[in-house]
């Protein structure tokens, strides 16, 4: 009789434990994601001063499709529109890739407006 208490008892105080450290890990979560700016480009780099674990909230908000993967290391934490997600802004993506705002970016029209294309 005391064997099937004692086990219960520890039962509950294990199932106990896993909730408080699954509310924790949540409240981490929700901390992490206060920092993100709907609409920005973000390097791996770039998100370890507000996090001890990152790849870990990296993982979770990418499996809950609130980040996008946009490159090796580089996150997009995207902006609602009405039709679902806006795509990231081609400037700030190679800002936010090369580490510098010095380049030049062009599309095939602008080639085939001076005649060159």
């Amino acid at each position: 009789m005391h064997e099937l208490y004692f086990n219960y008892l520890a039962k509950c105080i294990q199932e106990c434990y896993l909730l408080r450290r699954k509310e924790k890990d949540i409240s981490k979560l929700s901390d992490f994601k206060k920092h993100l700016k709907r609409g920005k480009v973000y390097r791996r780099g770039d998100l370890e001063q507000w996090s001890t674990s990152v790849d870990r909230h990296l993982k979770e908000l990418l499996k809950l499709e609130e980040l996008q993967k946009v490159g090796s290391g580089l996150y997009y934490y995207p902006k609602q529109g009405a039709f679902g997600n806006v795509p990231a802004d081609d400037e700030m993506l190679v800002k936010i890739f090369l580490k510098d705002d010095y380049f030049l970016l062009t599309t095939p029209n602008d080639y085939n407006r001076i005649g060159s294309g």
